[in-house]
């Protein structure tokens, strides 16, 4: 006599059997179709952007050095220089940079003391160039040698537009005074203003 038992728990396995030979089936169908229809599309180019590297413009600015035996004489030095951009602040801010290095050449020197940096330079809305510098700008010399700093300070801030006011400041403060003297500073000071009341 056929246990009832054996008889269920056989059509158990066919059943769980067929199921499974039905899921692989399908499976294998549906990858056979994916990758038919995929076979005639171009295949994505999934390969990396290069990174693009910033662009470097050449140009040439003049920035000034004082020489001169008798009296002050501010000398214009062409400087080639490659900034990121061409905005006037950009060009005008590596020659700042250039020009408080120091000068290269023997006859040519600057009263700009060591150590002098440029915080910030900026265009502001009336067309002024706005230069900050360090505290160290208004540090030692006397009369001359103010008169020499703030020189090539407003021919190089005004080496692209000789037009341009200056507005000049020392640690965010505009600088009024310079110097122990009291050498008086307009705000803003152009270089027909300055030729007229310093040279």
């Amino acid at each position: 006599m056929k246990d009832p038992q054996s008889d269920r728990s056989q059509n158990k396995i066919g059943t769980i059997a067929g199921v499974a030979i039905s899921i692989a089936v399908i499976a294998g169908g549906t990858t056979w179709w994916m990758m038919s229809s995929r076979s005639d599309r171009p295949v994505p180019d999934v390969s990396p952007t290069p990174t693009e590297s910033p662009v470097t413009i050449e140009t040439t600015v003049e920035i000034y050095w004082v020489g001169g035996d008798t009296q002050i004489e501010f000398i214009p030095t062409p400087v080639a220089l490659e900034v990121g951009s061409d905005r006037p602040e950009a060009v005008l801010t590596a020659a700042f940079e250039r020009l408080l290095w120091g000068p290269q050449q023997p006859d040519r020197f600057s009263e700009i003391p060591p150590g002098t940096q440029l915080l910030n330079l900026a265009t502001t809305p009336d067309g002024a160039i706005a230069v900050d510098l360090s505290p160290e700008f208004t540090r030692g010399g006397g009369s001359a040698s103010m008169i020499g700093r703030l020189g090539q300070v407003v021919y190089t801030a005004t080496s692209l537009n000789p037009d341009a006011p200056v507005r000049i400041s020392v640690n965010g403060e505009p600088l009024n005074v310079l110097g122990g003297e009291g050498l008086e500073v307009p705000q803003p000071v152009t270089r027909q203003q300055f030729e007229r009341e310093f040279q």
